[in-house]
């Protein structure tokens, strides 16, 4: 072999001769194509923006300088450690307590480190929709994938055999990203390569039973595999359904735990430490509104009675700071004496039990300070985008606000809301909460009183809005639907139909979600919106709500929904079968569509070799039909098909004449498949034979 790479003309062994290579492993810079397809397949089911440094997390929270040092300290001991003991340290502490801006700046340091052993980051975040517990390990595996080279080979080869991988369980991604390429194959051990695995934000992760199969996979793994070289950090609030996990018997001796607690000596220390650094800041920047014969702004005593409220709680100290360098306001001297106001109203038997009490009044002094005039609209806001997170533009348009009316009403909360400025709106702009406690606190009646926020009520003023929305679109002289019929609060110039457009869009997609939630679908559907639901286009709507590739939400027959039922009584729903369809009544210009939605648990059965065969084929008309002149040859295969399964799937003729669409479904414990295509019901004369 020494002879033959020798004389090959060439390369780095060029003139060589009598040695030998024994065990070689080459490794090439060339990028192959099936590499960069399973690259780019792994990329695809990841969970966008949880990476530490990720421009959707800008700016992300850090620590404060000379802060959590003693925290700091214990993590990079234990992260660099020879004596480490445990390969899992679980950190974890109250809301607002600093855990995230403790990981991100773990996070950065460790990566702007020369002997860096940071391996993968994940930031899960309920309010930015990034916490898809089936996309966590395909998310740590892609990160692990960029930095490794052999792990990316292992990658690249399991996704070349098997593309279905990512669209496996947790529990089986887990297997083939970690199990097999870490324990059975060994990979990074002969290196002994240290790997760090960070996961901020578990309790952020949808759903307990996910946050749980989380801590028990990870925990489980690192117990029964002691030379693995994977280290990992999960920090969390202290959810009890978390402590159980962590408690389980295969569990308990897999890890160290490092608590952050609100009011320790050194947690208000680094408080204090903070707030005296922003004041300072404060005082350079408003220097026109101290005179000269003011020697100290806070007095002590002042700045003493907040740093005490505050018991070392990060977001209270953050909230008091944005409050009282508030730009819209320019003064923070009174500021600060709203503040002193807040802090006094709570009675101090109420902190020892609640060290929420302090934030609660001062979240309440803010709303308080609202006109009594523009309230009931801020409220409506907060309703709208904040307990269902409607864009904002979308919710200003719902509740008829002009762009002055809204940014009027939420003028006083700038300290604890982001508010998108009007060149983000309508498209991008969402109002943002820094710190959910807020969020919580508008949700809780015993913490906010009279300016809670109602869920029911929201959906209630919620349902009015879009059916508002809907019946503006339809026209009934015509019987068609026109979304540039939509009426606009907020004007936009050119982008006027762009936003009429996707103001429909989301009206119908929320309505649909209503309707799943049963809420008195009656006075909507057979009253105000009959007309609407009788000339709707469906054969049209793959086109208009891209977002909602599952046409059986769509047409709202995926399950025996009282939807349904109303529609089936005003013959807009039709139970047909495959051989009844009639080829001539095919749609061109539309888009057909097919989707195999997988349900996971245990026990779910296989996939049945019919569908899934049925599935390959449909993935090959992707996008218009019309750009494929053979798309009705592809159809009547596919329908071909579908006559030989037994049993036979469900097939629905939904809507009226030459709006119809067709609805194949086939619904099992584990998966939802369904074949989608547009439908002229005018033009039938013939069936298919």
């Amino acid at each position: 072999m020494g002879e033959s790479l020798a004389t090959s003309g060439g390369g780095f062994f060029q003139d060589a001769h009598n040695f030998t290579i024994y065990q070689p492993t080459i490794i090439s810079n060339t990028t192959l194509p099936h590499d960069r397809n399973s690259i780019d397949l792994l990329v695809q089911n990841t969970i966008p923006g949880t990476t530490y440094d990720a421009s959707e997390r800008y700016p992300p929270p850090s620590c404060h300088p000379q802060t959590r040092l003693d925290i700091s300290e214990y993590m990079q001991s234990w992260m660099h450690g020879c004596s480490r003991e445990k390969k899992l340290l679980w950190l974890h502490g109250p809301a607002g307590v600093g855990k995230s801006a403790i990981m991100q700046t773990l996070a950065e340091s460790e990566a702007d480190s020369p002997k860096s052993i940071l391996g993968a980051t994940l930031f899960f975040s309920r309010r930015d929709k990034r916490n898809d517990p089936r996309r966590v390990f395909t998310t740590l595996a892609y990160q692990l994938a960029v930095k490794y080279p052999l792990y990316r080979r292992y990658v690249v080869d399991l996704l070349s055999n098997d593309p279905r991988v990512v669209e496996k369980s947790p529990l089986e991604q887990f297997k083939w990203f970690f199990v097999r390429p870490f324990v059975q194959q060994n990979l990074l051990q002969e290196a002994q390569e240290t790997v760090l695995i960070l996961l901020d934000g578990l309790d952020e992760c949808n759903g307990e039973a996910a946050q749980r199969e989380l801590v028990t996979l990870i925990g489980r793994f690192v117990l029964d595999n002691p030379t693995v070289p994977l280290i990992w950090v999960i920090a969390s609030r202290p959810e009890s359904h978390i402590q159980k996990a962590f408690s389980h018997p295969q569990v308990r001796n897999s890890y160290s735990a490092l608590a952050v607690p609100i009011n320790s000596t050194q947690g208000c220390a680094d408080v204090e430490q903070y707030l005296r650094d922003k004041f300072d800041d404060i005082r350079l920047i408003y220097a026109d509104c101290f005179p000269s014969t003011l020697p100290q702004w806070p007095s002590e005593s002042d700045f003493l009675q907040i740093a005490s409220r505050a018991c070392g709680l990060f977001v209270f100290a953050t909230t008091v700071i944005r409050f009282v360098e508030d730009e819209n306001y320019g003064n923070p001297v009174s500021q600060l004496q709203a503040v002193l106001r807040a802090i006094e109203m709570a009675p101090s038997a109420g902190i020892e039990y609640n060290p929420f009490a302090a934030l609660d009044i001062l979240y309440t002094e803010i709303i308080s300070s609202i006109p009594r005039q523009v309230l009931a609209t801020t409220r409506k806001l907060l309703a709208f985008a904040l307990v269902r997170y409607a864009p904002f533009g979308i919710a200003c348009n719902w509740l008829g606000l002009t762009q002055a009316d809204a940014y009027c009403a939420l003028r006083k909360l700038q300290s604890i809301l982001s508010i998108p400025p009007p060149e983000a709106v309508p498209h991008d702009g969402h109002l943002e909460v820094f710190h959910t406690s807020f969020l919580d606190y508008l949700l809780s009646p015993a913490r906010s009183d009279s300016f809670s926020i109602n869920e029911e009520e929201a959906w209630e003023g919620l349902s009015r809005a879009m059916v508002n929305v809907l019946l503006q679109s339809y026209n009934t002289v015509d019987s068609s639907v026109d979304v540039s019929r939509i009426e606009l609060s907020w004007s936009y110039k050119e982008k006027t139909l762009d936003v009429q457009k996707e103001l429909f869009e989301i009206s119908l997609r929320w309505f649909l979600l209503f309707c799943e939630e049963n809420r008195n679908l009656e006075a909507y559907v057979g009253n105000q919106l009959a007309g609407f639901f009788d000339d709707l286009d469906y054969g049209s709507l793959g086109n208009l709500l891209p977002q909602i590739s599952d046409a059986g939400k769509i047409c709202f027959v995926a399950c025996n929904s009282p939807f349904r039922r109303i529609l089936e009584t005003r013959n807009i729903i039709q139970k047909t079968t495959v051989r009844s369809l009639d080829l001539n009544c095919l749609r061109s210009g539309k888009l057909a569509s097919g989707q195999m939605l997988r349900r996971y648990g245990r026990g779910a059965p296989a996939l049945r070799p019919a569908p899934t065969y049925l599935l390959e084929g449909i993935e090959e008309m992707a996008g218009p039909t019309c750009e494929d002149p053979y798309w009705k040859t592809r159809v009547l295969q596919h329908l071909v098909i579908l006559l030989n399964i037994q049993p036979s799937p469900e097939v629905f003729l939904i809507g009226k004449g030459g709006k119809s669409c067709v609805l194949i479904l086939e619904s099992k414990d584990d998966y939802l498949w369904h074949y989608f295509f547009p439908y002229d019901q005018s033009l039938s004369s013939a069936v298919m034979s």
